[in-house]
């Protein structure tokens, strides 16, 4: 049996899978299986993917119909035969040395989750986090914490290895975007410990198409119901965290205000109304929160007050990154 299965779900990145799949076979650490998911590819990928596992018996590859991401990862999560599991996006590529490092962090902590630093991917620049700390292991509270946070670890799925055990009854949502910001917090309030390494092992590729740059859609309000979902649990179990949850919260409504200033507002006149009520009633919050940055302080003031200046600057692209806090 592998100790790691390598779960990536592949839709239409016949120019980027060959990249990403390369820098799994090219890892240092070779126990693992690459279960590459086809998911309704309507491009190359699918027989791209085939081709690969010709090569390389460690590959098994399944063809299913278009069920989203989180279809995917739970068919991959399903068919795993390995302790533990990795996620990779199709388009994203990883260093040599990532599994072996999150191996051994795993195996040498006792952790049930192992988290690598990552390079942000913007074209051809490559961006390191600048928030880092010291390499450490973390009960799931510490963990959930700087997960809502947001500064040190991110809520995506990639960049970790998860020991397999805590999905034994948890899988990604299906029918919803924003995954991850539903299951990755409580994955780590699963976990009993978590190993933190900054070291940037993993290059996460920001597409010009992404689910954060596309414009709205009713679907987009996974975010703030995933949050959501997670502030009443803080509020009822965990109320010393409810300063970062609130961020979280917040922070979701101006990701989907950025969405709905960029479209047709008269379209979704109610949802823009409930959204901006939110972020409003708030202000006072989100400007002496120590978690959201200046130049979002700052934005949100003009979108209130000024709700035309932050179309236009929207659009001109002055304000870049949101997404980021």
């Amino acid at each position: 049996m592998p100790e790691i299965s390598i779960i990536v779900p592949v839709y239409n990145v016949e120019e980027h899978v060959n990249k990403c799949i390369d820098s799994i076979l090219s890892q240092t650490f070779g126990d693992f299986e690459l279960i590459l998911i086809d998911d309704g590819s309507t491009d190359k990928s699918g027989k791209i993917c085939d081709s690969y596992a010709k090569r390389d018996s460690r590959i098994k590859v399944v063809h299913q119909k278009n069920g989203g991401l989180s279809a995917a990862r739970n068919a991959g999560i399903d068919m795993a035969l390995g302790e533990f599991l990795g996620f990779i996006d199709s388009d994203d590529f990883i260093e040599k040395d990532m599994y072996s490092t999150l191996y051994e962090d795993i195996n040498g902590s006792g952790a049930d989750i192992a988290v690598c630093g990552l390079y942000d991917v913007y074209g051809k620049k490559c961006i390191k986090n600048k928030y880092t700390m010291n390499k450490c292991v973390l009960d799931s509270k510490m963990a959930f914490k700087l997960v809502l946070e947001s500064k040190f670890i991110s809520v995506s799925a990639v960049n970790k290895l998860y020991r397999k055990s805590l999905f034994k009854d948890l899988r990604y949502p299906v029918g919803k975007t924003y995954e991850d910001a539903f299951l990755t917090p409580i994955l780590f309030l699963e976990a009993q410990k978590i190993s933190y390494n900054p070291a940037p092992k993993y290059y996460y590729n920001h597409k010009t198409e992404s689910i954060t740059t596309k414009k709205f859609n009713m679907s987009d309000m996974s975010i703030i119901n995933a949050y959501r979902h997670h502030l009443d649990f803080v509020e009822k179990d965990m109320p010393e965290l409810k300063n970062q949850a609130m961020f979280r919260y917040l922070w979701a409504h101006m990701v989907v205000m950025d969405k709905l200033v960029k479209c047709d507002i008269n379209n979704y006149k109610c949802t823009y109304e409930r959204v901006f009520k939110v972020i409003k009633s708030n202000i006072f919050f989100v400007l002496k929160s120590p978690f959201f940055s200046f130049r979002r302080k700052i934005s949100t003031l003009i979108m209130i007050f000024a709700p035309r200046t932050y179309k236009r600057i929207l659009k001109r692209q002055e304000i870049k990154n949101f997404s980021k806090g």
